[in-house]
C-alpha cells in the first residue's frame, strides 16, 4: 500500500492511499472518498496527480510520510507486512498479518508501536538499523521511493 501524508499550515492532515487499483483519501475534515481505476498504471498516475495538485495548492510532504518504508514478508508459512517511519525523535512501526484481500489492510490494520529518543540523531539511527534488521530477516520493500533527508533547519 502505498500513502502519502501531507501537511498545510491551518488545514491539518491529508492522506492518500493506493491498494493496487484502489485509490482513498482522508482529507483534513475528516471526509473521504475510495474509488477504483481501470488498472494499474492508471491507479498509478491517478495517485501521483493527486499528490502533484496538492503540492501545488501549498501542501507538503509530512516527515513521518516523506520516511514512511513497507516492507512484506510473504512464504510458506506467513504474510506480513512491516511498515516504519520517523519523525522528529519519534520512530514508529505498524506490522501484523497481511490479510488474503489486500483492500483490507489500512492504516489502521495489525499493531502500531511508537519508541521516543533523546535525539533526532539516536532515532535516524534506530531507524536504520530497524530497516536492515527486517532486510536480514527476508522482509522486501515495496513501492520503493528515493527518501532524501531534509536539510537541518528547513
Amino acid at each position: 500500500m502505498k500513502m502519502r501524508e501531507l501537511e498545510k499550515e491551518g488545514e491539518g492532515l491529508w492522506k492518500i492511499f493506493q491498494t493496487e487499483r484502489r485509490l482513498s483519501y482522508e482529507a483534513a475534515d475528516g471526509s473521504g472518498m475510495s474509488w477504483s481505476e481501470p488498472d494499474l498504471a492508471a491507479a498509478d498516475a491517478a495517485f501521483e496527480k493527486h499528490i502533484r495538485k496538492m503540492t501545488k495548492d501549498g501542501w507538503s510532504e509530512s516527515e513521518r510520510s516523506r520516511t514512511r518504508r513497507v516492507f512484506k514478508l510473504v512464504n510458506e508459512e506467513s504474510r506480513k507486512a512491516w511498515i516504519v517511519w520517523r519523525s522528529g525523535k519519534t520512530v514508529g512501526v505498524q506490522f501484523g498479518k497481511i490479510p488474503k484481500d489486500l483492500f483490507l489492510w489500512s492504516d489502521k490494520s495489525g499493531q502500531t508501536k511508537l519508541k521516543d529518543y533523546p535525539t533526532r540523531e539516536k532515532a535516524e539511527a534506530a531507524f536504520e538499523k530497524a530497516i536492515a534488521g527486517k532486510l536480514a530477516e527476508g522482509y522486501v520493500e515495496l513501492h520503493a521511493r528515493e527518501t532524501k533527508k531534509k536539510p537541518k533547519g528547513k
